[in-house]
């Protein structure tokens, strides 16, 4: 017993599916002989027969409504239930043509009932009825046992989405973080350390608050930067600017390095 619409996911639906629908006929069954059995007066073979034959033909055809209701998964709650009646309807007018065309002859067969034509429709509608209330049972339940495995399974749909959107959070947190240590590494940042703890030894403290400021900006500059964003020229200039100030002054302290550059950049 599958739904079409379930997919290789209701496997275990399926089988709860069946437990339900056996335990259904099952519990019919049981309330058709409990009353004769309790009174003293077992019922007739014919007519258990052919109730047997009944809720055979009704376990069966409870498949088709299982497999309806799969079909309905993607529509609103009330069109779900209505999408059902139609074929609750037709079996159970299978149900009770079957009653009549099998049935029939079955209680004829084994008690000798000859009923006239006026009590075999009464029985056909009775089997209609009671056929349309057990298809309308089942299908009920079937919907509400579809609905909350599609719960289920969109609610793990979303837990997996945020796991897997906190993994790519962390892995570009862990890509900035890396991509700073790249700019960051090696020389300048140690190069112009140096410069300022020379610049506090020889007691030029000024120059030495100078260039922890261009330090300063240069880390503000790299961490407030966007680096998926496209970055213009001149703000990439900008960047750079702090750090060929620091090594000017790092040559200033007595390291031979010499830097000579010139920018002109357009806004456009």
């Amino acid at each position: 017993m599958t739904a079409p619409d379930a997919g290789s996911r209701s496997s275990p639906l399926s089988r709860q599916a069946a437990i339900l629908t056996l335990g259904v006929w099952g519990l019919d069954m049981l309330l058709f002989g409990l009353p004769p059995l309790a009174a003293g007066k077992p019922p007739l073979a014919g007519v258990t027969a052919s109730y047997v034959l009944f809720a055979a033909l009704g376990l069966l055809l409870s498949i088709l409504v299982y497999r309806r209701a799969g079909l309905t998964t993607r529509e609103d709650g009330a069109i779900r239930f209505a999408a059902l009646v139609p074929t609750v309807l037709c079996l159970a007018a299978v149900i009770a043509v079957f009653d009549m065309v099998v049935g029939g002859p079955v209680r004829a067969m084994l008690d000798g009932a000859h009923p006239t034509g006026r009590a075999i429709a009464a029985r056909a509608a009775g089997q209609f009825l009671m056929a349309a209330w057990m298809f309308a049972l089942l299908g009920a339940l079937y919907l509400m046992m579809i609905a909350l495995r599609v719960t289920h399974e969109r609610e793990r749909q979303l837990a997996d989405a945020r796991a897997q959107a906190l993994a790519a959070e962390a892995q570009a947190s862990a890509a900035r973080l890396a991509a700073l240590r790249y700019q960051l590494n090696p020389h300048f940042l140690f190069n112009t350390l140096n410069a300022v703890s020379a610049s506090v030894i020889t007691g030029r403290n000024d120059e030495a608050e100078s260039m922890l400021a261009r330090l300063a900006e240069f880390l503000r500059l790299t961490l407030a930067a966007d680096p998926q964003a496209i970055i213009p020229l001149e703000d990439e200039l900008a960047t750079c600017r702090p750090i060929w100030r620091s090594r000017a002054s790092v040559s200033a302290t007595g390291w031979a390095w010499r830097s000579r550059a010139r920018t002109s950049c357009s806004a456009r």
